[in-house]
């Protein structure tokens, strides 16, 4: 899966990405919405926001280029923004955007929806394609869409690299490794060892670099929980399922997932991102 929806990401990983990676990494957060060819495209030079213009084909871009009184090379302004993809060219027609267009937001606009939760964000929305030279490109829609949170997914690629990174460079601040479970006790303030949950949440995390997710039935990391779990506490028989005995309560496989979404996940975020910044 290319794409993470946002909202299958747990309320603690949401707010990390909103309001702590989304600043540092553009293009993280999108949509996908079917615009076909009912946008605009505009371009501005530097911060000059009187050089802000609307391009309707390839004529218009070269003589807008030839004012700015610099050398911006054309091939390296398609190769890094993708420009003459979306407007009229001698040598093609304007892209028709479709559902399978992942279209990044800006950091205020995701955040704006973000706070909004349930509630929609109705409005033109404005893309920015990429940057080159001095330039940036715009695609701006000619009509408002309406947003909320399930509208919106996470660029997989970049945020698992990044949160690879950061676990990286955790896992050197905390060396060794076993310090890593006894802050997170500390975090918690638990008087008793870490539930069986967290300590398989932090285990999956060390070793793969990523917190863990569930996005439906079949992308789930919930069987890898269950068995650090069992590796580590040991399972018995409970009628015709396995439970894990903790603390006097039984933790069943179907209670996993809930657990950490729920209560553990917050002290597991704070941990490894928040920490670190």
């Amino acid at each position: 899966m290319k794409n993470i929806p946002f909202n299958k990401l747990v309320a603690p990983e949401r707010d990390y990405i909103a309001y702590e990676l989304s600043p540092f990494s553009p293009e993280l957060i999108g949509i996908y919405q079917p615009l076909k060819k009912n946008y605009r495209i505009e371009l501005q030079y530097m911060d000059a926001g009187e050089s802000r213009q609307g391009i309707s084909d390839e004529q218009e871009l070269l003589s807008y280029l030839d004012v700015l009184n610099s050398k911006v090379d054309v091939e390296v302004l398609q190769q890094k923004t993708g420009v003459l993809d979306y407007v009229d060219s001698s040598n093609s027609k304007k892209r028709s955007l479709t559902q399978n267009d992942f279209l990044p937001l800006s950091l205020s606009l995701v955040q704006k929806i973000v706070k909004g939760k349930a509630q929609s964000c109705t409005e033109c929305v404005e893309i920015a394609l990429g940057f080159s030279q001095g330039v940036t490109v715009f695609l701006c829609t000619h009509y408002t869409l309406k947003l909320n949170i399930n509208d919106l997914y996470v660029s997989r690629i970049k945020y698992d690299a990044a949160l690879a990174l950061l676990v990286k460079r955790y896992k050197e601040s905390v060396k060794p490794i076993s310090n890593s479970y006894v802050r997170l006790k500390n975090r918690k303030n638990h008087r008793l060892d870490l539930s069986p949950v967290l300590t398989a949440a932090l285990t999956f995390t060390l070793r793969h670099g990523r917190l863990p997710r569930r996005i439906d039935s079949n992308l789930t990391d919930e069987p890898i929980l269950w068995s650090l779990m069992v590796d580590e506490f040991g399972a018995f028989k409970n009628g015709n399922e396995e439970v894990i005995d903790f603390d006097g309560a039984r933790i069943r496989y179907d209670d996993v997932w809930r657990v950490y979404r729920q209560t553990e996940s917050k002290y597991l975020v704070q941990e490894i991102c928040n920490s670190m910044n």
